[in-house]
C-alpha cells in the first residue's frame, strides 16, 4: 500500500514539473503541496471504495481513518526538497498513534457486520438502497480522504517545511501528544472491558475516565491531534497546521462525535445515561456535579 501510495505521489510530482513555469516556483508551494497529498490520500481511498464494493462493507475503510496519516506521509516523503529532525519526529508520532487506532478499530470490529459497528452507514445503505454502491464514494470515502489533509495539516507543513532544530515547543507538543494518546487508550480500553462483561448490559459506564467525561476517548484524540500542531509550528508554515485539530475539536464535539452518540434514541431513552448527562462533562475531563 506505501509502495501504491509512493508512486502515485510520483506521477503526481512529475506531471506538475513538466508543467510550463513550474520550476520557477520551485520548492513545491504549500498549496500545491496540500494538492498533492490530497491526490495520494483520493488514490488511497479509491482503492478502499473498490474493497468495500467487493466485500459488501463500507467499514472496511474504518481502520484506515489512522493509517491513512503515516501512508500519505511516507508516501510523500520522497518528493519534499529537506527533511530534519522535526519530520521524522512528527511522522514517528503520527505512526505510533495510527497503529494504536487501527489495532482498537480492528479488534472492535471483529466479528461484528456493518449496521451493528457504525450505525450511519445503515442508514445510508438503507436511504440510497440501490445506489449506495456510487453513492457511497461522495459521501464516506471522499470526505474522509480530503479530511486526512485539513486533519493531516500538522504533518503536511513540516512536510513541507520543517524548520530548525527542535526546541522546548517540540517537546511540549510531545507531551500533550503523549498525554492525549494516553488518555484515549485508557478509555477506549476501560469501555472495552465494560462492554465486554455482560453483567453491565444495558448499564452506563460512568467510572475510571468516563466519571469525568462522557466522552474522553474523543477529548483524547483532539488532544493528541493539538500536540501535534504544537510540534509543526516549528515549521515556517506552521500556523496552518492549528486548523487540524481545530476542526477535529469541531467535528468530535458537534458533527460525528458528542452530537451523533448523545442523539441515538436508544441512549436518549435511557434513565441512567440521563442522570449521567446531568453530572458529567461532555467533553473535557471535570469532576461530577455535587448530584452525582
Amino acid at each position: 500500500m506505501l509502495r501504491l501510495g509512493q508512486r502515485w505521489a510520483g506521477l503526481c510530482a512529475d506531471s506538475l514539473a513538466v508543467a510550463p513555469g513550474w520550476d520557477t516556483f520551485r520548492p513545491v508551494p504549500l498549496l500545491a503541496f496540500l494538492g498533492l497529498a490530497a491526490a495520494v490520500s483520493l488514490g488511497l481511498y479509491l482503492i478502499l471504495w473498490l474493497r468495500s464494493l467487493v466485500a459488501r462493507r463500507v467499514t472496511v475503510i474504518d481502520p484506515f481513518w489512522g493509517l491513512g496519516f503515516p501512508i500519505v506521509g511516507f508516501a510523500l516523503l520522497s518528493r519534499v526538497d529537506e527533511v530534519g529532525p522535526r519530520t521524522y519526529l512528527v511522522l514517528a508520532m503520527f505512526t505510533l498513534w495510527a497503529l494504536r487506532y487501527a489495532s482498537h478499530i480492528w479488534f472492535r470490529s471483529w466479528g461484528h457486520d456493518e449496521a451493528s459497528l457504525y450505525y450511519p452507514y445503515k442508514e445510508q445503505r438503507e436511504r440510497h438502497g440501490g445506489n449506495f454502491w456510487w453513492i457511497s464514494w461522495f459521501t464516506i470515502f471522499v470526505p474522509q480522504a480530503l479530511g486526512h489533509v485539513v486533519i493531516g495539516l500538522p504533518m503536511l507543513v513540516v512536510l513541507f517545511s520543517p524548520g530548525p532544530e527542535l526546541g522546548w515547543l517540540d517537546a511540549l507538543g510531545v507531551v500533550i501528544w503523549l498525554t492525549g494518546a494516553s488518555i484515549e487508550t485508557i478509555a477506549d480500553l476501560q469501555l472495552r472491558r465494560f462492554k465486554g462483561d455482560p453483567a453491565n448490559a444495558g448499564k452506563v459506564l460512568d467510572t475510571g475516565l468516563w466519571r469525568y467525561s462522557r466522552h474522553p476517548n474523543y477529548f483524547g484524540d483532539a488532544l493528541g491531534f493539538w500536540g501535534l500542531a504544537l510540534v509543526g509550528l516549528g515549521s515556517p508554515v506552521g500556523l496552518w497546521g492549528l486548523l487540524g485539530p481545530g476542526l477535529l475539536t469541531v467535528l468530535l464535539t458537534r458533527v460525528s462525535g458528542v452530537t451523533m452518540v448523545e442523539s441515538r434514541a436508544k441512549v436518549a431513552r435511557k434513565p441512567e445515561y440521563a442522570a449521567y448527562i446531568a453530572r458529567t462533562s461532555a467533553f473535557v475531563p471535570w469532576p461530577p456535579t455535587a448530584s452525582s
